[in-house]
């Protein structure tokens, strides 16, 4: 780089901070990410409520592309969290009494009680965690934007909706020739030819 010029020599000076911070972003946020997820992963064995835990492993399947997603899945999880602490506490006795009867009912309340603490903390832990993971994405998803070039273009061209022969065909204006269109004189070839009766 600084062979070439100062120039080429600061180019490449920022290419390699621009290429160390999205590491260090990546590392960072990646640790972040895989730390909460496990302390998250210990919270939900503490639920005793397999029904909620497949649930969370089907949602946890779908990656945040970047940090808007992961944003927007730790909102959800959160308030998934939240929702099914709080249900659990009538649900849980209810579905065990059903289960087991009498003693399934004081089941599903130990359930609901220990559910209404754990499942907000670890719809918390997994807020952190699913934006981390967005965070983490983000550089990706903004380098495979760019390596998609749009492919886009338009095409002028001047139909005259009544086509008639034209005997001296002029030059066209000299805006045609500007914006590119095209005109081209159209002469049908299925007119009709009227001959006379007179003799």
């Amino acid at each position: 780089g600084i062979v070439k010029g100062p120039k080429d020599f600061g180019i490449g000076i920022a290419t390699g901070t621009s290429s160390l911070a999205k590491k260090t972003v990546y590392s960072l946020f990646n640790t972040a990410e895989k730390l909460t997820g496990t302390i998250a992963k210990f919270g939900e064995t503490l639920t005793f409520d397999d029904e909620y835990q497949r649930q969370r492993n089907i949602t946890k399947q779908r990656k945040a592309k970047h940090v808007g997603e992961g944003v927007a899945y730790g909102v959800r999880d959160f308030t998934t969290g939240i929702f099914e602490g709080i249900t659990g506490v009538v649900t849980a006795p209810i579905k065990e009494t059903q289960k087991g009867g009498a003693l399934g009912f004081f089941k599903g309340l130990g359930k609901g009680l220990t559910g209404v603490v754990t499942k907000p903390v670890v719809g918390a832990i997994d807020l952190v965690s699913r934006t981390a993971e967005g965070i983490k994405n983000t550089p990706s998803a903004v380098r495979d934007t760019k390596s998609i070039a749009p492919t886009t273009g338009f095409v002028t061209t001047p139909v005259n909706p009544f086509p008639r022969p034209l005997k001296n065909p002029k030059a066209p204006p000299f805006w045609v020739s500007l914006i590119g269109a095209v005109t081209t004189p159209v002469i049908p070839s299925n007119i009709p030819v009227v001959k006379s009766l007179t003799p």
